[in-house]
């Protein structure tokens, strides 16, 4: 689910007003062609401590007639706040920027983008304790009544993006962060091929209509967006149309989702895959799919502990919170794989909840085994997830198709019932 965005940034301006973005359909495409894009002011705002938090909604008005987004990297100027550690507010508040690109959406892409900042969610005190990477962009919406609203985006450190307005903030998750920051690499003349038109597509038809344009069809994330039908594709980068230079022909999409109630543990399944040990650690992944006919909202946060066969705890317990949109989708089969195999049972742009697990499992007290932790391995027969009410949903410790397994079973193996997490958890669609 997270991929990284990498390459060098070119001082170029790309203005992308066309069909392929503005077109008919919702998101105030009529009223694009009759108004001027957004101009981006010649440096991006002071980089500054995150303002208040916000639950979704409430940074940008819906229906922007287009968005101009603006991209800044660090002037190099020899200040702390390009260089070196970020973690201090007074570092972040010294950070200059240059312009460096402008790309303009228009109609249903416009659209999509404010549903996307509009979805960020709450600031976490891990958030605020990121530092700032070397780059910043602006959106400016521009809207048929000649308003502007801006936003500002600060990448950060710690894989996330926090999206401000005036006082207010949000987070924006890695992949829909990277999504956004990837429109603003295309060089000046790019020769690659143009990107596929997916925008107001299901997740099913823009598959469909990627491949007959040999593009691959990546889906990052999902927005909530009463404008459109569930699952349509409200935004895609690179934008339709668009020439791209980078390796492959990928297109990453966010789709939509509507504000659903908290789910509750009859509706949940799971299931557990062993990853790859590394680095004297092993890891693994817990999936939480809706298997009801309704959606739902994972609610967070969830407690994730090891059993033994008993049902008795036999490791620690891991808190996740959740960040970003956080909308299953229902009516999710069981998730398979068989030994060498990929995963089956996953629709495409399906929305699954991802707890990544991890457990040293190596090193372990000097005066045993020469350092080594072997005999005090601890291998959970479950997994119990617990939601916030106090209900939980169990999955057995095991994956036969693990190619990778420590244990017989292909679960994860603890030092003496350490346990560990990449938090926070996210929802997003896993890969099948």
């Amino acid at each position: 689910m997270q991929r990284q965005v990498t390459g060098a940034l070119v001082a170029t301006v790309v203005v992308f007003l066309a069909a392929g973005c503005g077109g008919g359909g919702s998101g105030g495409s009529g009223a694009s062609a009759r108004i001027a894009a957004p101009a981006c002011p010649s440096g991006a705002p002071s980089s500054a401590a995150p303002g208040k938090s916000v639950r979704h909604g409430g940074l940008v008005d819906p229906n922007p007639a287009s968005a101009a987004i603006c991209q800044y990297s660090a002037a190099s100027h020899g200040s702390r706040g390009s260089h070196g550690s970020h973690s201090s507010q007074d570092a972040r508040a010294r950070v200059a920027f240059r312009s460096l690109h402008r790309i303009v959406l228009g109609g249903r892409a416009a659209a999509g983008l404010a549903a996307v900042v509009d979805s960020a969610g709450p600031l976490t005190p891990r958030v605020r304790r990121c530092g700032q990477l070397p780059a910043a962009q602006l959106l400016v919406f521009g809207y048929a009544n000649g308003s502007e609203r801006r936003v500002a985006v600060e990448e950060l450190t710690c894989n996330f993006a926090v999206v401000s307005t005036g006082r207010r903030s949000g987070v924006l998750t890695v992949p829909v962060a990277s999504d956004l920051f990837a429109i603003t690499m295309v060089p000046g003349h790019p020769r690659g091929p143009r990107t596929p038109r997916l925008l107001g597509k299901s997740a099913a038809g823009a598959v469909i209509a990627a491949r007959r344009q040999h593009f691959t069809v990546y889906f990052d994330g999902a927005a909530i967006d009463p404008a459109v039908p569930v699952g349509t594709v409200i935004f895609q980068s690179l934008p339709a149309g668009l020439p791209g230079s980078g390796p492959g022909r990928q297109v990453d999409v966010i789709t939509a989702v509507r504000q659903s109630p908290p789910c509750v543990a009859g509706q949940l399944a799971l299931t557990f895959l062993g990853g790859e040990p590394a680095t004297g650690n092993d890891f693994g992944t817990l999936l939480v799919r809706d298997r009801s006919r309704l959606a739902c909202t994972l609610p967070a946060p969830l407690r994730v502990t090891g059993l033994d066969a008993r049902g008795a705890p036999v490791t620690t317990t891991v808190r996740f919170p959740l960040v970003g949109t956080s909308v299953l989708s229902p009516s999710a089969g069981p998730i398979t794989r068989t030994t060498g195999a990929r995963l089956k049972g996953i629709a495409s742009g399906e929305q699954i909840g991802v707890l990544g697990l991890q457990a040293e499992y190596r090193d372990g007290p000097a005066n045993v085994d020469n350092g080594l932790c072997t005999p005090l391995w601890v291998t959970p027969a479950t997994w119990r997830v617990r939601l916030p009410d106090g209900q939980a949903i169990r999955t057995a410790n095991e994956d036969p198709g693990n190619s990778f397994k420590l244990a017989p079973s292909g679960g994860l193996v603890t030092c003496r019932g350490k346990l560990g997490g990449d938090v926070p958890a996210a929802v997003g669609s896993f890969p099948g």
